[in-house]
């Protein structure tokens, strides 16, 4: 009796959790539907067009296979395709630090306990809500708000032209004009690291208080508090924040390969460059990628897990 009992129970058990996996399956179908129809077949067009020559016609769109044609064009006939490659790396090298640094410092900042936290929060959240595409529409046909946005020399800026004065410091230009970048794009940096201090703010609130108890007990400063426990405890969130980074400072709309390459589609309709140029760019980032988290892992993750 005690071992039909226990089936009875394991059956329903396994019944139950198989209309769990049908629930779970039947609210995510229409995200399914969404995602094949919307995303994966225009995604396998693309990789299609990328070997093939397209043309537009009346009856619909025409494609010719030629291999790596339309590569060869993007790398060797397609003026500033190489150039835009170099610039966006090398924004890549730069924003990236910058941006995951300075949204650290700002999540640290806003778990502090002060008056006004959860207004400081609210402000520094306002870039994932105005990213919306129509209240993006809006912010940009401000033209106050586009001045400020387009940092040094905007609206905010005009009153102390910090870049007039760094240029009358006679500092090298290899040190000086780093720093005029920087400056001229401090409200663009600011303003993309909203999401980045939201998640390391959510990473901060979840380490155990504990720990820092302790760490106290044992004399630590809080220096020590943050390089062995806070960045440790923070370690995958810190990799999550690198990745999105720098899916976003490559997929910026104001990214000189993106913006070649939707000329291409948008102005000539040229679908089959463009989307080798694109597939060319999205395997470079994929390597970008590849070799931070290996690198990532290697040096830091696994230090940290030890």
């Amino acid at each position: 009796m005690k071992r039909r009992g226990e089936g009875v129970r394991r059956k329903r058990y396994q019944s139950l959790a198989a209309r769990q996996n049908r629930h779970g399956f039947l609210f995510v179908f229409p995200w399914i539907i969404g995602f094949v129809l919307f995303f994966l077949i225009p995604l396998g067009q693309s990789i299609y067009y990328s070997f093939c020559q397209v043309t537009i016609t009346e009856y619909g769109m025409m494609t010719d296979f030629v291999g790596l044609d339309n590569f060869y064009y993007a790398f060797r006939v397609a003026s500033n395709y190489v150039d835009n490659l170099k610039e966006s790396l090398i924004n890549f090298v730069y924003m990236l630090p910058i941006t995951v640094v300075l949204s650290l410092i700002l999540a640290v900042i806003l778990n502090q306990n002060f008056h006004g936290r959860l207004l400081a929060r609210a402000v520094f959240f306002l870039p994932v809500i105005i990213a919306a595409g129509v209240v993006m529409d809006i912010f940009n046909s401000d033209v106050v708000a586009e001045q400020m946005r387009e940092g040094g020399s905007g609206y905010i800026m005009n009153s102390i032209d910090f870049v007039e004065v760094l240029r009358k410091a006679n500092l090298p230009s290899n040190i000086a004009q780093p720093l005029i970048t920087y400056i001229e794009k401090i409200f663009n940096l600011i303003w993309q690291c909203g999401v980045q201090t939201i998640l390391f703010l959510a990473g901060l609130q979840s380490v155990p208080v504990s720990l820092y108890e302790v760490s106290r007990v044992e004399g630590s400063s809080a220096w020590e508090d943050f390089w062995f426990i806070t960045l440790p405890m923070l370690s995958h969130i810190l990799l999550l924040v690198i990745i999105y980074t720098i899916i976003d400072i490559f997929t910026n709309a104001d990214n000189p390969v993106m913006d070649q390459a939707y000329s291409f589609i948008q102005v000539q309709q040229n679908y089959d460059k463009s989307s080798a140029m694109l597939w060319a760019y999205f395997a470079l980032v994929g390597i970008v990628i590849t070799v931070l988290l290996v690198l990532l892992r290697r040096f830091l993750l696994k230090k940290w897990e030890r």
